[in-house]
C-alpha cells in the first residue's frame, strides 16, 4: 500500500480504520460484529500504521537500525503497560460501549499527532551534466537557436538537469525470495509469529490454573510489557553492535529455554513472574529483530545524497533513486512479507494452542512444549541464515 498510494495516504487509512474499529465496535450486539470491527477494521488499521512507520525508519537508518526500531517498538510496551489497567478501570466505571468510544477517540488524537511527524525519505533520480568542454559547431548552434525560437516555453541552460520519475514498484516483489537469507528469515518469522502471542494470551488463565488470582494473572501481561520497554532498546543496540542475526538467534534460544524450564514447571507467582520477565525481554525483542533481519537480508544500502563518478574531462552526479535493487522499495516489500507472516501466525497460533490444551483435558504442558520447541526451531533457522552470511564465529551478521 505504501508503495502504491504513499506513506501519508497509508497512515491516513490506518488512522481512520483504527478509530472506526473501536467506535463501530461499541455498537456491537453479536460476537461477529466484533470480528468485523475490532478484528478487521482495527486489525487492518493498526497493521497499516505499524508497517508504514517501521518502513520509514528503515529508509532513514542503516547502521543503527536495530536500536532505532527497538526504541520505536518499545512504545507498544508503554502502551500496553498504561492502557491495559486503564481499560479495565473504564470497563468497570463506565461500561463497555463508552470505553470503546473513548479508546477510539484517544487513539485517533494520539496517532493523528504522531502521523504528522512521519516523513518518508524520498529523493528522485537526478542526472546533472556540467558545462561541456567541447564547443558545438556553428551549424549546431544555429539549430538550437531556431529550436528555442519555435518553442519559447523551453528554458535552455548550459547546465541541464533531468529528473527521472521513479517507476512504480511491484505490489508483491517475489524476487526477494531469490535471496536464501531472506527466505530463511521469512520462514523463521512465520514460525515465531505462530507462537509469540500464546504465552501472553494464555498467561491469565494459566495463572488461575495454578492457584493464582485473576488479578495476579492479569499482572503477568503488564510485567512482560513493562520489561520489554527497556529490553528492546538494549537488545536493539546489541544487535547493531554484534549482528542482528546473532542477536535473534540468542533471543529465540533463551525464549525456548524459558518456556521449557520456568513456564513448564511454574507453580507459584514468583516462578511465573520470572518467566514473564524473560519472555518480555527476549521474545519481545525477537519480534522486533525479525523485521530488521529482513531488511539486512535484502542488503539495502543506506540513503545517500549523491554518487559521483568521472570519465575524462566530464563528470556525472547521480542521486540514488528510492527504487533500486536493495533500495527503499525492496525494504518496503521485505517488511510487507514479514508483517504478512506476523498476521498469519497471530491468526492460527493461539487457536492451535487452545486445541492442544483441550485435547489434553485442560493441561497446558502440550501447548508449552509446542511454544518452546518452536522457538528452538526458529533459532536453528536463524542460525542457518547466519551461516549463509558468514561461517566465521566472530562475524557480525
Amino acid at each position: 500500500m505504501t508503495g502504491r498510494i504513499g506513506t501519508r495516504a497509508a497512515l491516513t487509512v490506518g488512522l481512520f480504520s483504527v478509530m472506526l474499529g473501536f467506535v463501530a465496535g461499541s455498537f456491537a450486539t453479536e460476537y461477529w460484529h466484533l470480528y468485523l470491527t475490532i478484528g478487521v477494521l482495527y486489525g487492518v488499521g493498526s497493521g497499516t500504521l505499524y508497517f508504514s512507520a517501521i518502513t520509514v525508519l528503515a529508509q532513514y537508518f542503516h547502521k543503527r537500525r536495530g536500536v532505532v526500531v527497538g526504541i520505536a517498538i518499545s512504545g507498544s510496551g508503554i502502551g500496553a503497560t498504561v492502557m491495559a489497567p486503564l481499560l479495565r478501570w473504564m470497563l468497570v466505571q463506565i461500561g463497555f460501549r463508552w470505553s470503546m468510544r473513548i479508546m477510539g477517540g484517544t487513539m485517533f488524537v494520539c496517532l493523528g499527532i504522531a502521523s504528522c511527524f512521519v516523513r518518508p525519505y524520498h529523493r528522485p533520480t537526478v542526472l546533472h551534466f556540467p558545462n561541456p568542454t567541447l564547443v558545438p559547431s556553428p551549424s549546431y548552434q544555429s539549430f538550437v537557436i531556431d529550436l528555442a525560437s519555435a518553442a519559447p516555453e523551453l528554458s535552455l541552460n548550459a547546465d541541464a538537469t533531468t529528473t527521472l520519475q521513479d517507476p512504480s514498484p511491484p505490489a508483491l516483489d517475489f524476487r526477494l525470495f531469490k535471496s536464501m537469507s531472506f527466505s530463511l528469515v521469512f520462514l523463521a518469522t512465520n514460525l515465531f509469529a505462530l507462537v509469540y502471542l500464546v504465552p501472553l494470551l494464555l498467561a491469565p488463565s494459566f495463572a488461575t490454573s495454578i492457584g493464582l488470582s485473576a488479578a495476579e494473572g492479569a499482572t503477568m501481561i503488564s510485567i512482560a510489557s513493562a520489561v520489554g520497554i527497556a529490553a528492546r532498546i538494549i537488545i536493539g543496540h546489541l544487535a547493531d553492535r554484534y549482528g542482528v542475526l546473532n542477536a535473534t538467534f540468542v533471543c529465540c534460544t533463551i525464549t525456548g529455554l524459558a518456556c521449557l524450564t520456568l513456564w513448564l514447571n511454574a507453580a507459584s507467582f514468583v516462578t511465573m513472574a520470572a518467566f514473564m520477565v524473560l519472555y518480555g525481554c527476549f521474545a519481545g525483542s525477537s519480534i522486533m529483530l525479525f523485521p530488521v533481519a529482513a531488511t539486512k537480508a535484502v542488503n539495502d544500502p543506506p540513503p545517500t545524497a549523491s554518487n559521483s563518478s568521472s570519465t575524462g574531462g566530464q563528470s556525472r552526479n547521480v542521486a540514488h533513486s528510492s527504487y533500486r535493487a536493495g533500495g527503499d522499495n525492496d525494504v518496503s516489500s521485505a517488511l510487507g512479507f514479514i508483517f504478512f507472516a506476523h498476521t498469519i501466525g497471530y491468526l492460527f497460533g493461539t487457536p492451535l494452542a487452545q486445541f492442544l490444551i483441550e485435547n489434553q483435558g485442560g493441561r497446558y504442558a502440550g501447548a508449552i512444549v509446542f511454544v518452546g520447541v518452536s522457538n528452538f526451531v526458529c533459532a536453528f533457522i536463524v542460525f542457518l541464515a547466519r551461516v549463509k552470511g558468514s561461517k566465521k564465529i566472530s562475524a557480525r551478521i
